[in-house]
């Protein structure tokens, strides 16, 4: 078992898991049960069944998708990695392992957790300042003088999104402040506009949906209240309610990390909202209200 003391403890639990912790290890402590550190159960060749492969990936969708291929997240890798390289040319230096300690705090994971658009916190600024700190620590350590990059903050690194879509409007799922990552939160942005008669929508995605996943696009006029739903999925199209548009000119088209919809509306102003539909359950985008074009 292992326990993991952050999130669960700090963010979900009562008096942040005390009361929880406590009953635990008192359970654990009684003769139901026998504890034994990882080094005394690894004694035992029967203790756990051999491993022979460890498939690449995280809890958050079975990828890295949370901490690399942003702007920001690769402006911090390819830092990181450079001064790792540098560092590891001076490997005789007396300080050598000092310079190294600091290379493996800006190794850890939560650094590019913040960076990117995947989550935000108002503590960001001193996050990528810290970050910066030890890759700097690290050159001066061996007494090399760090790049000028090192000293320009990684938050403004950002090529935004394309010229033709600085103009739309967006929705963005909170996640600000969480150290947490929800596993049905598949749709990370939604950008949308109207083009004359048009509606044309972005949706930037965690993953490709999956064969039993379904996005649901609720649309209904402002002044008839008249509603259509459109059901895309990875092999379908379909749509219920009344409307007069033909169903063959939505266009879809799908990428590894977005999802592009271009579909006739009324002159009229409208309202829309996007469901994802899982065997899990649904997720709606927004949550409780409606985006208007």
């Amino acid at each position: 078992m292992e326990s993991n003391g952050l999130q669960p403890t700090r963010e979900y639990y009562y008096q942040n898991g005390t009361y929880f912790l406590r009953a635990l290890y008192e359970r654990l402590s009684s003769d139901e049960f026998e504890t034994v550190t990882c080094s005394e159960g690894a004694k035992y060749f029967d203790f756990l069944p051999t491993v022979n492969s460890i498939r690449a990936g995280s809890w958050i969708n079975a990828n890295f998708k949370i901490w690399i291929g942003h702007y920001q997240d690769n402006a911090a890798w390819t830092m990181l990695a450079k001064a790792r390289s540098a560092i590891a040319e001076s490997i005789l230096h007396p300080r050598y392992q000092l310079a190294y300690e600091h290379i493996l705090i800006a190794e850890g994971s939560d650094w590019c957790w913040w960076y990117g658009d995947d989550h935000s916190s108002p503590n960001q600024e001193e996050f990528d300042e810290l970050f910066r700190w030890n890759i700097a620590e690290a050159y001066l350590k061996v007494d090399l003088i760090p790049p000028d990059n090192v000293f320009h903050s990684i938050l403004g690194i950002d090529k935004g999104i394309h010229d033709e879509w600085a103009n739309a409007g967006l929705y963005q799922p909170e996640r600000a402040g969480s150290s947490m990552h929800s596993l049905g939160d598949v749709i990370r942005k939604i950008y949308y506009r109207r083009k004359d008669n048009l509606l044309e929508l972005r949706l930037d995605i965690e993953r490709q949906l999956r064969e039993d996943e379904t996005v649901n696009l609720k649309i209904q006029s402002v002044l008839s209240h008249q509603q259509i739903v459109y059901k895309i999925g990875n092999s379908h199209i379909g749509f219920e309610g009344i409307s007069s548009f033909n169903i063959h000119s939505l266009k879809v088209l799908h990428s590894d990390e977005q999802l592009y919809l271009t579909l006739p509306i009324p002159l009229e102003k409208i309202e829309f909202s996007v469901q994802l539909i899982t065997s899990a359950g649904e997720n709606s985008y927004p949550s409780n209200a409606l985006l208007s074009v």
